[in-house]
């Protein structure tokens, strides 16, 4: 007779996982889907703060695209790069494997 192993983690929480691993896909899908041959995106998120995806100022030491950040009055207050447009867009809408930066709450308003 075998035995059933338990999970460790409580049955609410792994269907929570489920729930956000599937959230997550479908933000990855709809940001490729609207991003498709794009050289810049505009994202804005609740509080007014915007997040443009563009190609890099410093390409040869930084990579390929830069976010950068502006605060809800216009200032921008911080960039990162990224190496590819792909990994830029998914680490916008918090949707990147290597959460290496991921922002939360930015959605895509403008597609150039």
């Amino acid at each position: 007779m075998t035995t059933a192993t338990r999970s460790p983690l409580p049955r609410d929480f792994r269907l929570e996982i489920v729930h956000r691993k599937l959230a997550k896909r479908k933000r990855r899908q709809h940001a490729i889907a609207r991003t498709k041959n794009a050289r810049a995106v505009l994202l804005v998120n609740q509080s007014g703060s915007q997040l443009i995806v563009h190609p890099s100022t410093y390409r040869e030491y930084c990579g390929q695209w830069q976010l950068t950040t502006l605060g809800p009055d216009g200032t921008p207050w911080g960039h990162t790069n990224a190496p590819t447009f792909l990994e830029a867009i998914l680490r916008a809408v918090g949707a990147s494997d290597d959460y290496y930066w991921n922002e939360h709450g930015f959605e895509i308003t403008d597609v150039t």
